[in-house]
């Protein structure tokens, strides 16, 4: 059995599949199947971020079950006080 690709295959191929169809080279018939697969490479990515999230937040939540946001700050986020 074959295993699912990774987060970053996943990616990959939908910025591939992206590339492909802002060339305007594609038939309709191609690109809804192209829009098909970028949908699930983008559900897949999706899903993959969701379990890393909840990863992170049962790492880094203490004995209380508080958890540490300043870990989730974006780098564009300015510190809160």
């Amino acid at each position: 059995m074959k295993s699912p690709p990774s987060f970053e295959q996943s990616f990959d191929r939908l910025e591939e599949i992206v590339k492909q169809l802002e060339s305007g080279a594609l038939t309709l018939e191609q690109s809804l199947c192209l829009f098909e697969e970028a949908t699930s490479c983008a559900r897949q990515c999706d899903e993959l971020l969701n379990r890393a999230e909840a990863a992170i937040k049962l790492v880094t939540s203490d004995a209380q079950g508080n958890l540490s946001e300043e870990l989730f700050r974006g780098d564009d986020e300015p510190d809160q006080p």
